[in-house]
């Protein structure tokens, strides 16, 4: 248990306690206890997220993973549940080998309560983190790029979609063009809800 006394009454204590969560993805809920104080129950050991986090560039091996994934795939979203769900539905379709890709899922949203709900969507594949308050896109989308550890990154907000061999055909990219570049930047659809293309 973690337990923090002037947390209600102390500005800087709140965003001390704030920023130290955020930048560890730590995820568990705050409860109150006195309106001054409160604690939040630790639901996991030192995570490898962490460890790479904190570790001062650390790779997967020292943090006790085989190796670092190809791909992380960053997956923003707010109170857009249905959209989440056919973006992550469209990411698995791609078929990528779990050691090759990992997907954060960084939902803004504090009173949201996704995890279950993502872990059916993607087989237990992604990695669903909930900001203990409203971020703000671009707060929220580097504080999962920090805690990432693909080689190459991919954000996705959650009303976007991947064709079936998205990350296929970018992979071959990468491997067939000399190492000198860092961004590869795509052509891409604007669909309705009825998924039909209105241009691109």
């Amino acid at each position: 248990f973690v337990i923090v006394d002037d947390y209600g009454a102390v500005v800087a204590c709140k965003k001390a306690i704030l920023d130290f969560r955020r930048e560890r993805g730590i995820t568990d809920t705050i409860i109150p206890i006195d309106g001054r104080g409160v604690y939040w129950q630790k639901t996991a050991s030192v995570t490898r997220e962490a460890c790479l986090t904190l570790g001062g560039g650390a790779s997967g091996e020292q943090c006790g993973v085989s190796a670092d994934p190809f791909w992380s795939v960053i997956v923003t979203s707010y109170r857009r549940a249905e959209l989440l769900q056919k973006n992550l539905s469209s990411i698995i379709a791609n078929k990528i080998d779990p050691d090759r890709m990992e997907i954060l899922v960084a939902d803004d949203d504090p009173g949201s309560e996704l995890s279950e709900k993502v872990a059916e969507w993607t087989n237990g594949r992604a990695r669903y983190e909930r900001n203990a308050t409203n971020m703000g896109f671009f707060p929220s989308l580097n504080a999962a790029v920090r805690r990432s550890r693909g080689r190459w990154i991919h954000i996705l907000a959650d009303d976007d979609m991947v064709s079936p061999n998205f990350y296929g055909v970018l992979e071959q990219l990468i491997a067939t063009t000399a190492d000198e570049f860092g961004i590869i930047v795509g052509n891409f659809s604007l669909i309705d809800e009825k998924e039909k293309p209105l241009w691109a």
